[in-house]
């Protein structure tokens, strides 16, 4: 039997990465207040490159063949978790981990996410605090999050110690990494431009059924980012057939950005714009608490026609890792470190004929901190290999070096 050696190496490569950024904002009227950031971030052209690049959502024939109801509202879901207060400039975050990932992996694995659950909720500051440069006045971008839970997975608020925790944090410990990697799935970002009628009606597939026809686990929810300043909340009138006196976005403006999750579509919604009444919006989760005056324990809505580009995920079953290097490392500023792992099919070799990138190291967004965030000890991290060793080593033994 032919024996292939296979080497797996960590190291280090100092280098600054560019970085941009935006005022954080509190745009709570009351100075006593819970404080409603907004701002924090602005992209860099490489960001917006990579998401003009994503692939947009295309409905299948047999979604498209499936009837769809005035209304949805996965907000009443069992997948959806208890809405919450984020912390700093967590809100890409907040909406891309603490709802929407949420969300979505349970309703893979069909499990309840509500406080009785803390079991199936993760925590926005897992992935944040990999992108928020040590700080929480920095923002992040939802794709960046599921970037990460890609490459490490992500633990659950249990093990992670609660939904938000010290900014600087970076988890230690190789049981808890292990359990992280059990929440690894691949996760496919799309894009859905909803700017006109078409692009309307592929969210509310989406929302019922996920674009797939799938009525049995129902659909999805969904992330988007508007430029929040002025922004024009109205009540819905009297007149309307359904959910009269709630609150409804006239108009956005401004120019800090503001990440939040739609969870649900209702066509019968009724609204005056300027003359000229309309039909239809959509169901919008927040991430100011239940008590944030201009929505409704925690909800607003907001008219179809103030739709534009909206950022929706699928995700595929998670695997279990066929191999995994555990590492011990220091250093007094991770703001310079780049983790990655390669193998090597032959032991003379010195350096890896094959390498992995994981994002949440390769980035360099955790600050100019030591590992572990708030304090000098070395940090103790698991990374999964298991996809450098596809097509190397099948039915073949290996041994570490």
């Amino acid at each position: 039997m032919k024996r292939i050696l296979i080497i797996v190496t960590l190291w280090l490569l100092s280098s600054v990465a560019m970085q941009v950024s935006a005022q954080l904002i509190n745009v709570n009227p009351d100075p006593n207040g819970e404080p409603w950031w907004v701002g924090g971030y602005e992209l860099t052209p490489e960001e917006q490159a990579r998401l003009d690049a994503l692939p947009a959502l295309v409905p299948t024939s047999k979604s498209l063949s499936t009837p769809l109801p005035y209304k949805v509202d996965n907000s009443d879901s069992i997948f959806f978790r208890p809405i919450f207060i984020q912390r700093g400039g967590s809100c890409a975050q907040a909406s891309g981990v603490g709802y929407i990932f949420t969300f979505m992996v349970n309703r893979m694995r069909g499990l309840p996410a509500d406080d009785d659950h803390p079991e199936n909720q993760y925590p926005t500051h897992f992935t944040y605090n990999y992108l928020n440069r040590g700080s929480e006045l920095n923002g992040s971008l939802h794709m960046t999050g599921w970037d990460i839970i890609c490459d490490k997975g992500v633990p659950n608020v249990i093990e992670w110690g609660g939904m938000f925790g010290e900014p600087t944090k970076w988890m230690t410990g190789y049981n808890k990494y292990h359990s992280a990697l059990e929440n690894r799935v691949i996760i496919d970002a799309y894009t859905i431009n909803c700017k006109g009628p078409e692009g309307v009606e592929t969210l509310k597939h989406y929302i019922h059924n996920l674009a797939e026809g799938d009525t049995v686990k129902g659909g999805g929810i969904v992330g988007f980012s508007v430029s929040w300043g002025n922004v024009d909340f109205r009540k819905i009138p009297l007149t309307s057939p359904e959910e009269a006196d709630k609150w409804i976005v006239k108009s956005w403006g401004g120019e800090s950005g503001h990440a939040m999750t739609i969870v649900g579509y209702n066509d019968s919604i009724k609204y005056d714009f300027y003359g000229d009444w309309e039909y239809g919006a959509v169901k919008v989760a927040n991430s100011w608490g239940i008590n944030w005056s201009n929505g409704d324990s925690g909800f607003v809505y907001m008219p179809y026609r103030l739709l534009g580009q909206i950022n929706a995920i699928k995700i595929k079953e998670a695997y279990a890792p066929k191999v995994t290097v555990k590492a011990k490392i220091s250093h007094p500023s991770r703001n310079k470190v780049n983790i990655r792992a390669g193998i090597a099919e032959d032991a003379s070799y010195n350096t890896p004929t094959i390498t992995q990138n994981y994002s949440a190291y390769s980035l360099k967004r955790g600050g100019d901190l030591p590992m572990q965030g708030f304090n000098d000890e070395p940090i103790e991290i698991v990374l999964d290999v298991s996809d450098l060793l596809i097509g190397i080593i099948p039915a073949k033994r290996f041994f570490w070096k």
